[in-house]
């Protein structure tokens, strides 16, 4: 049980994945052909399913990123999918789903060629495009007059919800190892707003082409240049000498999670926390929700790092997170002014051994006296990270069934300590990919096994 061992679990689940990838996808040949016999792999308009490809190809530079949970972007790629889809069927429509692997792949060269990706994209394209075709039947046929906007607006819809499924759900879920339900609850409402805006550019664009013809287009022309021609033209270049050292904290601060594409919510925390280092006071617009987040990531801005995954000029000193569920800050009732707050957390952040922990803790409680229960977790957790940081273990992980200690490039297992571990775990632990896991047997104590562990390691 001590011993190292890979995880062939998730190699299984993996390879289990690409191969109902595989079969999918091998499988819409003769989707096309019975799933779609009014359409088979006939291409009909080939003139304009061209001109979609190139709008498709252009799209792909000119898209715009959101600022929301996942990385999600604005660039009329379904509304494409389904006038193609409308005009000339699923193969149509698969094939103007191609243009964003194949510019970002083979033109740009942004990404590898061929990856598990590619795969799941190209299975997803297939087969939502087949859903959307087989929509528009049932609807009574791919109409392009007004009365046939409801179909295709289903077909559209159809369309994102299979490719969603396909692409996000079963791909991330048995390859990428996420789990469905927050997947489902974190993505698929900002996707289905997206597919929503998408969908309904693509209905109107069909039914104005059974109108009027190839100016229909125009609509999906200025979709795909706006946002690399407008939005550009219409932002303000200022340079930040003429801002102050607060307003110049806060805007790095927002480019800084532009380029991370945090969601939302940690955007406002992380502005709330550039404004509190610089003000010593929340910002007035602060909500209470973000107070105790806004102070803890406050808490490490003196901190900086190198690049490379440590703290610069440190000489080869490392972090160690701690990431459990448990109440572990200064509560308002104990400590009141925010300035004083903060710099004990920075303090505790600083500090590097039990030794220098205990000090700080000492001071605090001297002054403001005994340790409310969120103070006294926060101190034996950043005792917790001093031992780890001395025995190389980068990463605590501890979830309702599970410890986990992920451990540095410098960490051996000590054979003499697997004895230890097992006497402690009762035969619960493993070691495997650089990592040391513990079942838990339940119940909130784990804090004294963790301490513990790292000892015996």
């Amino acid at each position: 049980m001590g011993e190292a061992t890979q995880d062939s679990r998730t190699v299984g689940t993996r390879r289990f994945a690409l191969l109902l990838l595989a079969l999918a996808a091998v499988a819409l040949l003769p989707a096309l052909v019975l799933l779609a016999p009014h359409h088979g792999l006939r291409l009909r308009h080939p003139g304009l399913l061209a001109m979609l490809f190139a709008f498709g190809i252009c799209a792909y530079r000119a898209e715009v990123h959101l600022k929301t949970k996942v990385p999600l972007k604005v660039d009329g790629g379904y509304a494409l999918v389904l006038v193609a889809v409308a005009l000339s069927g699923p193969l149509a429509g698969l094939i103007v789903f191609l243009p964003w692997d194949v510019a970002s792949r083979f033109i740009w060269r942004e990404h590898k060629v061929f990856t598990s990706g590619v795969l799941a994209n190209f299975t997803s394209y297939g087969w939502s495009a087949l859903a959307a075709s087989e929509v528009l039947r049932l609807a009574g046929g791919a109409t392009l007059a007004p009365r046939g906007a409801t179909g295709l607006f289903a077909a559209g819809m159809a369309m994102g919800v299979v490719q969603f499924a396909i692409a996000r759900v079963a791909y991330a879920t048995l390859y990428q190892g996420q789990r469905a339900w927050p997947l489902l609850r974190g993505e698929f409402p900002d996707f289905t707003t997206l597919i929503l805006a998408d969908v309904l550019l693509g209905t109107l664009t069909a039914v104005l082409f059974g109108a009027v013809g190839i100016p229909a287009f125009a609509i999906l022309a200025l979709v795909i240049l706006v946002p690399s021609l407008l939005f550009p033209a219409l932002t303000r270049h200022h340079s930040v000498t003429q801002l102050d050292q607060g307003a110049a904290a806060a805007l790095y601060a927002t480019a800084l999670v532009d380029v991370m594409r945090l969601t939302r919510d940690r955007r406002r925390v992380v502005a709330g926390a550039a404004h509190l280092v610089h003000h010593s006071k929340h910002a007035r617009n602060a909500r209470w929700s973000d107070l105790h987040d806004i102070e803890f990531t406050a808490r490490y801005a003196g901190e900086h790092y190198d690049g490379s995954g440590g703290p610069a000029a440190l000489e080869e000193r490392r972090e160690a997170v701690i990431d459990v569920k448990i109440d572990a800050f200064i509560p308002n009732d104990y400590i009141g002014q925010v300035s004083q707050k903060i710099a004990i957390y920075q303090q505790l952040a600083k500090a590097r051994t039990q030794e220098e922990v205990e000090e700080v803790a000492a001071g605090v409680r001297d002054r403001f006296g005994a340790f409310p229960e969120p103070l006294a977790n926060l101190v034996e957790l950043t005792k917790l990270r001093a031992v780890a940081l001395r025995k190389r273990v980068t990463r605590v992980v501890v979830d309702e069934r599970r410890l986990t200690l992920g451990v540095g490039s410098g960490f051996e297992l000590d054979p003499a300590a697997v004895p230890k571990l097992q006497a402690l775990t009762k035969n619960r632990f493993r070691f495997t990919d650089g990592r040391i896991l513990v079942d838990l047997p339940g119940g909130p104590n784990w804090m004294p096994l963790l301490r513990k562990l790292l000892e015996a390691l």
